[in-house]
């Protein structure tokens, strides 16, 4: 996932930098704004997909515990209940190596990192 998140900021940042050379032409414009929009969305999904997960992962316990299991007439499965908000109480999420949690928040990150690099390359050229 760490070369995913990688990957897709460099390319972002790259085709970027492409189409501000090429900015004259406005076939090459187009080519690279579509494939600058396709890293986009290709981070956008996963780190969405991530967000959903951690969202979902903080209110299993919460829904567990609403589920109605009180009115079961088995005494053991109020015990597996337990045993269930006892475990869904770590957060599930995505990483990558152990640096970022995948949510809408390292994508903010990572597109303020490419539009750094971008801006960076601009300047120096």
């Amino acid at each position: 996932m760490f070369y995913q998140l990688f990957a897709s900021s460099a390319m972002i940042c790259f085709t970027g930098f492409q189409a501000a050379l090429g900015a004259r032409e406005s076939a090459n414009l187009i080519k690279f704004a579509l494939y600058c929009g396709t890293a986009f969305s290709q981070l956008l999904s996963w780190c969405l997909i991530g967000n959903m997960l951690l969202h979902e992962s903080l209110t299993l316990t919460n829904s567990q515990w609403q589920s109605g299991w009180e009115d079961e007439q088995y005494f053991n499965f109020a015990y597996l209940i337990i045993f269930a908000m006892v475990r869904a109480n770590r957060s599930l999420e995505l990483k990558a190596i152990n640096f970022y949690s995948v949510s809408m928040d390292t994508f903010i990150v990572i597109s303020r990192a490419s539009y750094s690099f971008f801006t960076l390359l601009v300047a120096v050229v």
